[in-house]
């Protein structure tokens, strides 16, 4: 059996007078894998990319929104994959937008919401989704990486 790291994770979120809301999106009903399924924004690591690079181009592929950094999350997701007979090690990545930024779907999500924390924990049925969530929380609600947060600025940031 194979382990890999072909995989990103992506939480978006918005601050709403101080309190932040998360983006999840809801897959297509026509999606091969997981159709209907609630969740944050995933994706594959495409051939000479870094993993942080696909979080960048999965964020604008299926939200059109625009990252001009993100958080690196001290997480990596992890699960077995019946098809390729491989656990997957998935770096987890967060994304704050501004309260009017505007979402555009790719064609693999049908519709999103943004939602206080207890929404989101309570619609994501995948544990590493839920898991990431309560993280992104912590590191911004409570502060609990202070000056040791990690970001990573975009492709076409200053």
């Amino acid at each position: 059996m194979d382990i890999a790291a072909r995989m990103i994770q992506v939480h978006v979120y918005r601050m709403i007078d101080g309190l932040p809301e998360y983006l999840i999106l809801k897959r297509s009903p026509d999606e091969d894998i997981y159709p209907n399924l609630w969740q944050v924004i995933t994706g594959t690591v495409e051939a000479g990319e870094r993993a942080y690079e696909s979080a960048f181009r999965e964020i604008a592929e299926e939200t059109s929104l625009a990252a001009e950094k993100i958080i690196i999350l001290p997480m990596i997701a992890s699960f077995y994959s019946q098809r390729s007979d491989c656990i997957h090690q998935v770096p987890v990545f967060a994304l704050e937008v501004p309260p009017d930024a505007p979402v555009a779907l790719s064609d693999e999500h049908s519709t999103f919401l943004w939602g206080s924390f207890e929404t989101a924990i309570s619609m994501l049925p995948l544990p590493s989704h839920k898991q990431g969530t309560e993280l992104l929380r912590q590191i911004i609600v409570e502060d609990t990486l202070g000056e040791f947060k990690q970001i990573i600025e975009g492709p076409g940031s200053d």
